[in-house]
């Protein structure tokens, strides 16, 4: 097996494990898949012709939306950053970004700290609490203006 195959097999595992598969994100019977992606995006940047005796890290981002939630009907958008280091050759995810319903929350992966990484249904709860807790800190907001219609007491 080649150098770049182990390097997507580790990646492929770990975002099937973290919920970032078709079935993960909710997107059995698409076309639609992050693992497919992740492996044109490698072989594109490594076999492109300018990059080919690159010597910097080289920046890989892909995007994604997945069907999340209760009933998979919540749309989430996740876009991963990844840096591809070609002279040991490795593969690092930098960040992790998500956003739902104009909510949005990173993570940033230092290393191969998979444990970082967050599931994707995890990654959907955070912004669900999110979205929940703006909600309830607009809800109990008072404004100055309140203020000026109180009776002043003498």
């Amino acid at each position: 097996m080649s150098l770049f195959a182990d390097i997507l097999d580790v990646h492929t595992d770990w975002l099937t494990r973290k919920g970032f598969d078709q079935q993960g994100l909710g997107l059995t019977g698409t076309n639609e898949d992050l693992l497919n992606r992740l492996e044109d995006a490698l072989f594109n940047t490594v076999c492109d012709k300018k990059n080919f005796w690159a010597r910097k890290p080289l920046d890989i981002n892909l995007k994604i939306t997945g069907h999340l939630g209760h009933h998979k009907q919540e749309l989430v958008n996740f876009h991963f950053h990844y840096v591809y280091y070609p002279k040991r050759p490795k593969l690092n995810l930098l960040s992790l970004q998500a956003e739902w319903k104009g909510i949005t929350d990173t993570w940033l992966i230092t290393g191969d700290r998979q444990h970082l990484l967050p599931s994707s249904e995890h990654a959907y709860q955070q912004l669900y609490y999110k979205a929940n807790m703006r909600q309830i800190n607009t809800a109990i907001h008072i404004s100055p203006q309140i203020a000026e219609f109180r009776p002043r007491l003498h």
